[in-house]
């Protein structure tokens, strides 16, 4: 039976759209691929938001310690207010995980899971469980300031998560989280949390990529989206609200145009467009230094890498005869900076 759309004016109907029944009836499952990927979006954008509050905390200390100096109160509300960006972000990134998974075995996007795979996933989940079961976690701090040249210094502030505090009440969480911190804080006295949880959000947007490129998402949703944007216009845009089914009389009213979804359809395509995901890099860093000292310091950087890879010294030739004129960057240290290879799976690095 087709539905009969009109618009009215002064109690009289004007003017009819004619809609098919199946039409009607595919709204509630193009609503259904609209929810899908509306729902991985919205969670998508809470571990940013979520990140973007724990980066910031961060950032904002870093200024502080320019001014002025916490007390023992302050630094005690400020492991708090960690712990909660802490909590936040690793609750949304649980969250995350488990919308993509409809069962054990099968994902909600046809994507490979082999991503999922990453041991900070794992590990940022034995974190997220410790605190929800256990105990907020201890918080190294450490605060800094180097000189450059130019008269000018850098300052840097860095939580980390106290390994000792972890390990001493290890014991009273399940088996399997128990066993994944055990193994990544052996040997350790601190957990970067930091890199951890900007390391594992690279990851994830190689994830929301593939999710996005999709049949579910690229195919199913498109097609859904434009259907209802089409209805959209035919019905709502030109003022046909109201609807009777054909057959009825002109005065019956069977109900109004269905929610077509049009709020989620918008949030969808600005997340999409705001979360591009940039260069994927090592590890990346935020500063508030002017550009000329960026610049300046980032390509005296890639000249020294160049030293140590040329075995890290200086020298100049004359009549091919030669002479080392600097081997300062022959120190381990330095070796450890630029001379690295990655283990697969992990993004972390080891010295040669």
């Amino acid at each position: 039976m087709n539905y009969i759309f009109y618009k009215e004016h002064d109690g009289k109907v004007i003017a009819t759209e004619t809609v098919p029944e199946e039409d009607i009836k595919r709204v509630a499952d193009a609503a259904q691929d609209v929810r899908q990927v509306y729902r991985v979006e919205e969670i998508f954008h809470m571990i940013m938001s979520a990140l973007l509050e724990f980066n910031s905390e961060i950032f904002q200390r870093a200024d502080l310690g320019r001014i002025a100096e916490d007390n023992v109160v302050e630094k005690e509300l400020l492991r708090i207010r960690i712990n909660q960006c802490v909590a936040t972000f690793l609750t949304a990134l649980d969250l995350y995980h488990e919308y993509m998974y409809l069962d054990k075995n099968h994902l909600r996007f046809s994507i490979s899971a082999d991503k999922f795979k990453d041991n900070r996933f794992a590990i940022c989940k034995a974190i997220r469980n410790y605190i929800q079961h256990i105990a907020t976690i201890g918080i190294n701090i450490k605060w800094g300031g180097s000189l450059c040249a130019c008269g000018e210094k850098l300052c840097s502030f860095l939580v980390s998560a106290d390994a000792s505090e972890i390990r001493r009440n290890i014991d009273k969480l399940h088996e399997p989280s128990r066993n994944t911190l055990n193994e990544f804080i052996e040997g350790k006295t601190e957990i970067n949390l930091y890199e951890i949880f900007n390391g594992v959000v690279d990851v994830l947007f190689e994830i929301q990529k593939d999710v996005r490129d999709s049949k579910e998402y690229a195919v199913q949703y498109k097609n859904s989206a434009l259907f209802l944007e089409r209805l959209h216009e035919r019905l709502l845009r030109q003022g046909f609200i109201w609807y009777r089914y054909e057959g009825d009389g002109e005065n019956e009213c069977r109900g109004r145009v269905p929610y077509l979804y049009d709020r989620q359809r918008e949030m969808i395509s600005f997340l999409s467009e705001r979360y591009m995901g940039g260069q994927t890099v090592d590890k990346y860093y935020a500063t508030t230094a002017p550009l000329e000292m960026i610049h300046r310091m980032a390509e005296a950087d890639q000249i020294v890498e160049q030293y140590v890879k040329n075995n890290g010294v200086v020298a100049e030739f004359d009549k091919g005869a030669s002479r080392i004129t600097d081997s300062r960057f022959t120190t381990k240290k330095m070796r450890d900076w630029y001379l690295q290879e990655r283990q697969a799976g992990t993004g972390s690095a080891k010295p040669l």
